[in-house]
């Protein structure tokens, strides 16, 4: 019969589907939102993978990681840093292992010391910061569609919202008429996780 088709040419063909005008990719409902990744057993270090496809350059990826997880090696961490070099995540959520009572993770053999777990994770987080700060200061000078959500307590001038790739995005404007406003916000400042602008016009 007829063979089925790769991995990898399934996702040269998701990729290619992808429009090249497509300034970003909306946020969806994750149905498999709380499973975690993680490298249970040894196995041969993966090759470096390819750069992220470039037919939608502003797409936010975002991911989870859990190092430490029993058994991790020494290689199969390097090689989760090397994905992440590869990928450059726009922000991902970071946690070491620690075993729950009642799972059989926790009775498995080659539990790792908390000092490798924190350095681990301390590693993974280094990235994170590293990456999400280039994606946001290229975003400085641009003009952001922005959701308008509440007040900012801490500056009761300015007001929160989110660009369309989900980055907060702080500005000086009226809570009361831009609430639930898409508006358009030039970006000034750039953070890790968070952005700074000026209103540019409520669309």
């Amino acid at each position: 019969g007829r063979a089925a088709p790769s991995a990898r040419s399934r996702t040269a063909r998701a990729r290619d589907a992808v429009s090249p005008r497509l300034s970003c990719v909306p946020r969806l409902p994750d149905p498999h939102r709380g499973r975690r990744h993680a490298a249970h057993a040894p196995r041969p270090r993966p090759r470096r993978p390819a750069p992220a496809p470039r037919s939608a350059p502003d797409a936010a990826i975002t991911s989870d990681f859990i190092v430490g997880t029993p058994g991790e090696t020494d290689a199969q961490f390097e090689a989760t840093l090397d994905l992440m070099r590869a990928v450059r995540f726009d922000a991902s959520m970071t946690a070491a292992y620690s075993p729950r009572p009642n799972t059989p993770m926790a009775l498995w053999d080659g539990q790792l010391s908390e000092e490798v777990k924190e350095e681990r994770l301390a590693r993974i987080n280094r990235l994170v910061g590293e990456h999400a700060l280039a994606h946001a200061e290229a975003m400085l000078g641009r003009d952001e569609q922005v959701l308008v959500e509440e007040r900012n307590t801490k500056r009761p001038e300015q007001v929160i919202g989110r660009t369309r790739c989900n980055r907060l995005v702080f500005f000086a404007g009226d809570i009361d008429a831009l609430r639930g406003r898409l508006v358009t916000v030039r970006i000034t400042e750039a953070r890790k996780f968070s952005l700074t602008g000026e209103l540019v016009r409520g669309d």
